[in-house]
C-alpha cells in the first residue's frame, strides 16, 4: 500500500485513520487515529512522500492535489 502506483489508500489511512480487525485469536482492536484535522494538505503530502521514498522505497512523490482529492472524498462520505 505504501509504494502502490496510486497513493490513495495510504492517504486515506493518514487522513481518516484505521483499525486492525478483531479476530478470535486477537480480539483487541488497535486503532490509529486520523490526522485530517491536525495536518494540512502540504503536511500530509510531505509525510506520505517520506513514507513512500524512505527505507530504500522508490515510489513517486505525493502532491498536494492528490491529498486534496482524497480529503474531498473522505469529506463526502456519510
Amino acid at each position: 500500500m505504501v509504494t502502490a502506483d496510486k497513493p490513495d489508500a495510504l492517504l486515506h489511512v493518514i487522513l481518516a485513520g484505521a483499525a486492525t480487525p478483531s479476530t478470535e485469536r486477537a480480539p483487541s482492536v488497535l486503532p490509529m487515529p486520523g490526522f485530517a484535522k491536525r495536518l494540512d494538505d502540504a503536511e500530509v503530502a510531505q509525510l506520505a512522500t517520506f513514507l513512500r521514498q524512505g527505507w530504500s522505497n522508490r515510489a513517486s512523490a505525493v502532491s498536494v492535489e492528490q491529498v486534496e482529492r482524497v480529503r474531498a472524498g473522505i469529506a463526502g462520505q456519510p
